[in-house]
């Protein structure tokens, strides 16, 4: 385990930067700072490599214009938590405990913010409709009715349950009638993800042209990012607001750069990530583009002429160790993984031998134990070869990778002549 733990943080540490970002698609970073740096004269040492994911990995998502956004602030939770929850909850309601039915369902609202897989909007709805029944028999009439709404939102067309007293059922009906006459807002998606890929209360949603359709109030807004990010959305009646959500930006988006029609989509999900006002590089094909945070306009930058043909030799071999590199890193990754299962696996195989008390329990143990051992064997071999593929990837990365560029300036007409050293 101590061998797997400094490269689980170099992987780690590889998402940090400390110089002017330069994105790449995943395939070359030496490469694109090496076109960063020929283009913008900006040493290699001030550039930070990433790809578009490494940079907006656990970035939060934002909203701009009218209306708020609650994201998850405790511990991600599942659907069969929730409607555990709830059933508690019901319990205490059948003992006409109304305060901790009310304080359980409350708790239930929270886990809600905090799924890690799709709601089911029946599940919300039926918390909603138990809220606000508890409520009412607590004489909060206005608390009931806005539970009562939130209920008829996350399931349309919800009927009263017939097991409960009826006397609640007026305020119901009442609520029902004012959802359906609200009038949906549009709201704006950046970037725009896969219809999909999003769950609105509980239900895929309808997207169109980047845009979704709200009514005025609180709505669950989840999006698989692959991860499912549960937030919470308040929408207002005039409309114009705007989400981003960087997580959502797929990892093939760089070549939005060149695109009119999505070079905005890029700059918002960009300025949701880095400071205003800053710099960002982006190496997509051949080309270095450069744009201000805050700025809409991107630039292509000029790479110097030559600067391609000048990019083979110890420049394929910088490229081969970097693969050989990742590829034996996470060989190594695996295999220490599976190793160290294997071994749990054939310890707990050996106690349940050593407590048999029969022999067909005995021999269910030892062949487990046995298939445990040929596995942590297959491990130590994979985690052995990944470590010596890593070593040798390295070793002819950075033999390959250094490379420098040495500009010399001529006075001609024609300008800067740059001679890359390699």
């Amino acid at each position: 385990m101590r061998t797997l733990i400094p490269l689980l943080a170099f992987l780690v540490a590889g998402t940090a930067y400390a110089g002017t970002p330069v994105l790449y698609p995943g395939t070359d970073p030496g490469g694109a700072v090496a076109r960063a740096t020929g283009a913008t004269k900006v040493p290699a040492e001030d550039l930070s490599p990433l790809t578009i994911r490494q940079l907006v990995e656990g970035q939060p998502p934002r909203l701009e214009g009218p209306g708020s956004l609650t994201t998850c602030a405790a511990a991600p939770t599942d659907l069969q938590s929730l409607r555990d929850n709830i059933a508690r909850a019901q319990r205490s309601l059948a003992y006409l405990d109304y305060e901790q039915t009310v304080a359980g369902l409350r708790s239930s609202e929270t886990l809600i913010g905090c799924l890690k897989e799709p709601l089911d909007g029946t599940v919300a709805g039926r918390l909603y409709f138990l809220l606000g029944l508890s409520l009412f028999n607590q004489g909060q009439l206005a608390d009931a009715k806005a539970a009562f709404r939130r209920a008829h939102v996350f399931q349309p067309g919800m009927p009263w349950d017939d097991y409960y007293a009826p006397k609640g059922k007026p305020l119901f009906e009442e609520a029902a009638k004012e959802v359906a006459a609200l009038v949906p807002v549009s709201v704006q998606l950046v970037p725009s993800p896969a219809p999909e890929a999003v769950w609105i209360d509980g239900k895929p949603s309808a997207i169109l042209n980047g845009n979704v359709l709200l009514l005025p109030g609180a709505h669950v807004f989840q999006v698989a990012t692959p991860s499912v990010l549960t937030m919470t959305v308040t929408v207002e009646p005039m409309g114009g607001t705007k989400l981003i959500i960087p997580a959502a930006i797929p990892s093939d988006a760089l070549p939005w750069v060149a695109d009119p029609s999505k070079q905005s989509q890029l700059s918002s999900v960009l300025g949701t990530v880095l400071p205003a006002g800053s710099t960002v590089y982006i190496s997509s094909g051949t080309s270095i583009w450069q744009g201000t945070i805050g700025d809409p306009v991107w630039v292509e930058l000029e790479v110097p002429t030559g600067f391609l043909s000048a990019m083979g030799g110890k420049r394929g071999k910088f490229v081969a160790g970097q693969t050989l590199f990742w590829t034996g890193g996470i060989s190594a990754v695996g295999g220490g993984a599976l190793t160290v299962v294997s071994l749990l696996q054939r310890n707990s195989a050996q106690r349940d031998g050593e407590r048999a008390e029969s022999w067909d329990s005995y021999t269910e143990a030892e062949g487990r134990y046995g298939a445990a051992v040929d596995r942590s064997k297959v491990g130590a071999v994979v985690l052995a070869g990944g470590a010596v593929l890593a070593g040798v990837g390295g070793l002819i990365s950075y033999t390959g990778g250094k490379a420098k560029v040495t500009p010399t300036v001529s006075t001609t007409e024609v300008g800067a002549t740059f001679h890359w050293a390699w």
